[in-house]
């Protein structure tokens, strides 16, 4: 998925792919300006420290990921579309520099966009527009949430949250949750036909079981549909995959930009007007879990639909690896989505690779199993890379 840091001094803008960013445009209505984006010399304050800001139809306006630094909680929950605000209390402050700009006040620097991006300031919803790939918020709109308070003779605004909500925030940069389940029972693997409730989902071709495509989609929350080109494009809305005919290539999609490929074992083939793949093939894009019985030679499914909160990356690694610790609340089982890190290299995406290891007890009062993952970044021999830039890293995760 795309990521864009927007300095809002200089507006310049560095792409990334990353776990935590904003989205691609999907409708007309996305993206439409909503207003103008203006140099000022005007000076924001967070918590009594300055933070980048920018002009915004004559509002100033903080982009809601940089509150991270600024003793905030930020999560970005890709599946909600939405980015959750809480005032972290105790969270130690990394404010991020403040660059000047030459433009005389009241010089357009660029366009304030809409944005299908809901902002919440704990559970209450905040207005949002989107200014050079990223999610900003006006201070002013944060007046319930704290003091907003205007010095004229300073041209300074300052926000200070309400001294009395300690929030909530986790130390760990991922959380995984499980929203629901959707189980898929009693499919009937035969020769040549694979039958499900009467109705035939798939064939078995030189003795290799081949799901239907579409009507496993379908099963999962997915839709597929055939592209221009011939292609068939699996999508949720979030993360999906193409297919092509005859190749064993695919493309791996999240908000409808290319996120990696994967390779599956036996090709597509397309037979009667339906997409056909090998059912493990399938298991491995969607993510799904699956027990088969020999003796019935019956399959049962069950897909573990996850809601995923990014909490923000390490600014800084001191060391060979990279780790990244995952709070898991998911029942029924210990396992997580394949999770990838990678970085570029000379302009292209390296996969590194994950190893994992470690757990940790569920606290109380929280849900049932609670899980700490810590995934380490480099290669049992020799690590990528010293350190990581988290501008060039990202994050890949299967099966969400």
């Amino acid at each position: 998925m795309k990521k864009k840091r927007l300095s809002f001094a200089s507006l310049g803008i560095a792409a990334c792919l990353t776990l935590a960013g904003t989205p691609s445009v999907w409708a007309a209505e996305i993206g439409e300006v909503t207003g103008q984006v203006l140099s000022t010399d005007i000076r924001a304050y967070v918590n009594g420290t300055e933070i980048p800001s920018l002009n915004v139809d004559g509002y100033t306006a903080v982009a809601a990921e940089d509150l991270r630094e600024y003793g905030f909680d930020v999560a970005w929950v890709p599946q909600e579309r939405k980015i959750v605000i809480r005032y972290a209390g105790k969270k130690e402050p990394h404010p991020l520099p403040v660059q000047t700009t030459a433009q005389p006040p009241g010089t357009k620097l660029a366009d304030a966009l809409y944005t299908d991006i809901t902002a919440y300031y704990g559970d209450q919803e905040i207005p949002s527009i989107n200014i050079g790939g990223r999610t900003a918020i006006k201070l002013n709109d944060l007046s319930a949430f704290g003091s907003v308070v205007w010095s004229e003779g300073e041209r300074k605004i300052s926000f200070t949250p309400k001294a009395e909500e300690n929030g909530w925030f986790t130390d760990n940069p991922l959380i995984v949750r499980e929203k629901d389940s959707v189980k898929v029972d009693n499919i009937l693997i035969g020769d040549p036909q694979i039958m499900w409730n009467g109705e035939e989902v798939g064939r078995t071709i030189d003795y290799v079981p081949m799901l239907d495509v579409s009507w496993i989609a379908g099963m999962l929350g997915y839709t597929a549909k055939e592209t221009e080109d011939g292609s068939l494009l699996v999508d949720n809305g979030t993360n999906g995959f193409i297919l092509k005919e005859g190749d064993n290539q695919v493309e791996l999609v999240w908000f409808g930009t290319t996120a990696g490929e994967a390779e599956v074992w036996k090709k597509p083939v397309k037979q009667d007007g339906k997409w056909l793949l090998r059912e493990p093939d399938l298991k491995e894009l969607f993510g799904y879990e699956s027990v088969w019985s020999p003796e019935t030679h019956m399959e049962n499914i069950t897909y573990r639909q996850l809601i995923v909160e990014d909490h923000g990356l390490k600014q800084r690694v001191d060391n060979y690896n990279y780790i990244v610790r995952v709070d898991e609340f998911i029942q029924g089982t210990s396992d997580l989505p394949f999770l990838g890190l990678g970085k570029k290299v000379d302009g292209q995406k390296i996969l590194a690779p994950v190893v994992a290891g470690g757990m940790a007890d569920a606290e109380e009062g929280e849900p049932e199993v609670q899980t700490g993952y810590v995934y380490q970044h480099g290669s049992r021999n020799k690590p990528y890379a010293a350190s990581i830039d988290p501008e060039q890293a990202y994050f890949v995760l299967c099966g969400v």
